[in-house]
């Protein structure tokens, strides 16, 4: 057997390369070895990749003269379980049997591939929780389905071995190979001998016993006939994380987002000067995005009040100290500093969609009506007056005929715990050629806990 090592791993073994001579080599002997992390603290693996083929072993650790025998014993695993002929398989016995020579890579395409193939299992490392999920036999399973670019056409590992094996040039497009020629085929066996979709329900089912144990009652999820069902490894990734988080709530310490952030330094808003404010309000979004918090402010505000706030207000601000990734702390600014005006005209905004959408759920607007009695123009009405009254409107009138609204004024008592709001619907003229017509509305609202109520809404059309 021919190995050409790549520069890491002549290194990492401290190998003197060889000079090979080109008759040595064969379509079955030469293999590539390549170094690649497993993404965790001291685990590496050794990429065995044959030169030809791609076809690809994995090997626990860094050195050659340790992992050799492990590479014979997954490589004739790999074989069997992929349906390779008896015959071919002993064919790649003899030609990986010993160790010939080792020398440097000498093809920069082949090292495109073998690439290719490291940052496809890098990125399947990632997803794993530990080093032990890391399932070696499903990764060179992965391999063996990828498919790599070769003279404007694809190939892949399996195509290349049953093209072999029937005679056909190896580098022929994948696509060719017709049904009857496929005697290799990738399998879906893991090393426990289960498909991956056999191990995956296995694995949910299992979190899902943990939680209900944990929560105190059934989790049903996929398991609702109505329903539509998730793909397996989605479900596992959502049950996983839902783990994650219901370990880490029970067990996480309060702490400030000052603290969490690990006390960074904040210049002082009024010594910043105008031209670069934008660029230190981004370096300390920056900063909180880094600790998976995000912060978002519905109206426009100035650079100053922004800066201010994130850098003082919210840094005394009490988290739960959960490193959970893809688990976000999410603040609004109007949490902490009420905008009325724009929570005001949003919930005008609702009203008027709503109003003039046949399809609107009108049922979304029952929580911003004064409990169930208001007025409606002139005269007393329940939400279901109202509802009824929109209904009629739709009976009479296409809503396509309504091209905007606008807001004009709103109107604050000494309190602010009431407000008049006026502006107008406009609606096309049937009268070609001519102005649109406006239609004037006002509406009164009333604030409890920041919560805007409508108590009187006047629209003549809804009459």
């Amino acid at each position: 057997m021919i190995i050409r090592a790549t520069k890491k791993v002549l290194t990492a073994n401290k190998i003197k390369p060889q000079k090979i001579t080109e008759q040595k080599i064969n379509n079955l002997n030469e293999w590539y070895v390549t170094l690649l992390s497993s993404g965790f603290k001291g685990k590496y693996f050794l990429a065995y990749v044959h030169s030809k083929s791609l076809l690809t072993i994995f090997t626990e650790g860094k050195s050659i003269k340790q992992t050799f025998n492990a590479f014979k014993v997954r490589l004739n695993a790999l074989l069997h379980r992929s349906s390779f002929p008896n015959a071919l398989i002993a064919q790649i016995k003899e030609a990986t049997l010993n160790v010939e020579a080792i020398s440097t890579t000498n093809n920069r395409s082949t090292l495109a591939h073998i690439n290719q193939i490291i940052a496809h299992a890098r990125a399947r490392f990632d997803i794993t929780d530990t080093y032990q999920d890391i399932d070696l036999d499903v990764e060179e399973n992965e391999v063996l389905n990828m498919l790599f670019s070769y003279d404007k056409h694809y190939f892949g590992p399996a195509s290349w071995w049953n093209n072999y094996i029937h005679g056909n040039d190896p580098y022929l497009p994948a696509y060719e190979l017709g049904k009857e020629q496929e005697i290799i085929k990738p399998s879906e066996l893991n090393k426990l001998g289960l498909t991956n979709d056999e191990e995956l329900h296995m694995q949910n089912q299992m979190l899902k016993m943990d939680l209900e144990q944990k929560f105190g009652k059934p989790i049903s999820l996929n398991e609702e006939e109505d329903m539509h069902r998730l793909p397996l490894f989605i479900e596992n990734e959502f049950l996983k994380h839902m783990s994650a988080f219901e370990q880490q709530i029970r067990t996480a310490k309060e702490t400030t987002v000052f603290d969490l952030l690990g006390k960074p330094t904040f210049k002082p808003t009024n010594s910043i000067t105008e031209h670069k404010l934008a660029a230190e309000i981004k370096r300390v979004v920056k900063l909180l995005g880094k600790h998976n918090i995000m912060v978002d402010f519905i109206g426009e505000y100035s650079p100053q009040i922004i800066h201010q706030f994130l850098t003082v207000e919210l840094m005394e601000k009490m988290v739960s100290d959960m490193r959970i990734p893809g688990f976000i702390t999410h603040f609004i600014y109007e949490e902490f500093h009420p905008n009325h005006e724009l929570a005001i005209t949003g919930t005008i905004n609702m009203l008027v969609n709503i109003m003039f959408d046949e399809e609107g759920d009108l049922d979304k607007l029952k929580p911003h009506f004064e409990n169930d009695h208001f007025m409606l123009n002139y005269e007393n009405a329940t939400f279901v007056d109202f509802k009824n009254a929109v209904n009629r409107f739709h009976l009479t009138h296409n809503p396509e005929i309504v091209l905007g609204y606008e807001t004009e004024t709103l109107k604050f008592d000494e309190l602010k715990e009431n407000v008049k709001a006026r502006g107008y619907i406009a609606f096309k003229n049937p009268i070609k050629g001519k102005h649109r017509i406006k239609h004037r509305f006002m509406v009164t609202l009333k604030n409890e806990e920041d919560w805007w109520k409508f108590t009187h809404v006047f629209f003549e059309p809804l009459n």
